[in-house]
């Protein structure tokens, strides 16, 4: 598929299956002074400076601006005293393992002075808890087969490799974990 029209039908999509009505939940505070709260369109370009600084790849900021405005329970920011030192991006779409609504891990990263003192656990978690609380099926990610800390950080946390699915790119690997379907899901099929 051409990249105008794979943007478009993912913009679309993102669109429909938007979270934006539901509620939003309270920041979380720790004891470090660091602060987990829900991204507002305003940290797009702080979160796009620790993406930089802690990734690779294609410049992101007007993609993380669409999923912080409609999906913004998926799109958390840790700060500490008052700046960004990491986020979440996050997106609903059909899941790898039950082919129902999962959240999908999008881009997480971590400002490196902030790492390996919890942060990321703390914000991997709370993205974990608000695509519970949305109710989808499972939550799924693509990371790179060399980063030992971010799937020692997924594996501890629930997620296991999915070897039957294909990402396309030798260099990464799926990972997902599915969630006990309880009552009905607050978001539209």
């Amino acid at each position: 598929m051409h990249w105008f029209a794979k943007h478009l039908v993912l913009a679309t999509l993102d669109r429909v299956r938007s979270t934006a009505n539901q509620p939003i939940p309270p920041p979380r505070a720790r004891g470090d002074e660091a602060i987990l709260r829900i991204a507002l369109r305003s940290d797009a370009q702080s979160m796009h400076r620790v993406y930089q600084a802690s990734l690779s790849g294609p410049r992101q900021e007007a993609v993380f601006l669409r999923l912080v405005r409609c999906f913004p329970q998926l799109c958390v920011i840790a700060t500490h005293r008052g700046s960004c030192v990491g986020y979440t991006v996050g997106r609903i779409r059909r899941g790898i393992r039950t082919h129902r609504l999962a959240a999908y891990l999008h881009s997480f990263a971590i400002e490196g002075e902030a790492r390996r003192k919890g942060v990321g656990t703390a914000l991997f978690q709370f993205f974990l808890d608000n695509a519970r609380t949305l109710g989808v099926a499972e939550v799924d990610l693509e990371v790179d087969r060399e980063n030992r800390t971010a799937i020692a950080l997924y594996s501890r946390s629930g997620l296991e490799v999915l070897p039957e699915a294909k990402t396309g790119n030798d260099a990464t690997l799926y990972m997902g974990m599915t969630f006990p379907v309880i009552g009905s899901s607050v978001l539209r099929k």
